[in-house]
């Protein structure tokens, strides 16, 4: 038996930038950090979440998560995250961040198979 969708999921880059910022957020609270990385990297989740929806119609909005991928790589350094495992997460999330903000939002990150 084959379930077959009306409208194939594509996942995208601003789907992606959701997600990780998502992560992001609940990052924060699932181990310890200090105050003002739990502020900083909550409210940076909370932007990626809030851009990428508003970025699938204004690709200016979409651009602006790169800004926040700089800042979450860049409080390693203004913000010294204390622990090594909020410092490497911070690392690969800022990283991935950055690198989506820079491809079109709502291209498919994955091409599908020809059948």
């Amino acid at each position: 038996m084959t379930v077959r969708l009306t409208k194939p999921f594509h996942l995208t880059p601003s789907i992606v930038v959701a997600i990780l910022g998502g992560w992001l957020s609940v990052s924060a609270i699932a181990w310890q950090h200090s105050f003002k990385q739990r502020l900083s990297c909550v409210f940076a989740g909370l932007t990626c979440i809030v851009l990428s929806g508003i970025g699938r119609r204004h690709e200016g909005a979409h651009r602006v998560s790169l800004a926040v991928g700089a800042w979450i790589l860049m409080s390693l350094f203004v913000i010294w995250p204390g622990q090594s495992l909020t410092a490497w997460n911070n690392l690969l999330i800022g990283m991935g961040i950055s690198a989506l903000a820079t491809m079109e939002p709502d291209r498919p990150l994955l091409r599908r198979r020809r059948t």
